[in-house]
């Protein structure tokens, strides 16, 4: 069977209006990760190849397709342990020595904040990258 292929540079709803194919292409995510690092255990994923739990509260996430660029990328997330709680966490995106940032991968590092700023494993951590492909 050949494979085909469609070339567009509008998408046209019939109520809804149209738009610009570059809008859907370039402001798509091209990675999200739903991790469980108390398990660890991926719990969804799209554009992952695997993840690595490097300590606690830090982990490394490797991406199946590259990114084109480590410069021209947006990556953000955010951290929780159970639909109750309150507790404030940041997550940060390293790329210093402390972590390898580059266009196959992230380190990720949860912070506790209402348990003394110190690194914590939780149950829910969420990211999402948007950027261009290799």
């Amino acid at each position: 069977m050949a494979l085909g292929k469609i070339k567009a540079d509008t998408l046209e709803h019939s109520t809804a209006g149209s738009i610009a194919t570059n809008y859907v292409v370039n402001g798509s995510a091209k990675q999200w990760l739903q991790y469980n690092q108390e398990t660890p255990a991926v719990t969804g994923s799209f554009n992952v190849s695997s993840v690595s739990d490097d300590s606690t509260g830090n982990f490394t996430t490797s991406l199946t397709n590259n990114v084109s660029s480590t410069s021209n990328i947006a990556v953000t997330g955010l951290s929780n342990q159970d639909s109750g709680d309150s507790t404030r966490r940041g997550i940060a995106f390293k790329r210093d020595a402390g972590g390898t940032f580059n266009t196959g991968q992230y380190p990720v590092d949860v912070v506790d904040m209402g348990n003394g700023s110190s690194n914590s494993d939780q149950k829910f951590n969420f990211t999402l990258l948007h950027g261009d492909l290799a």
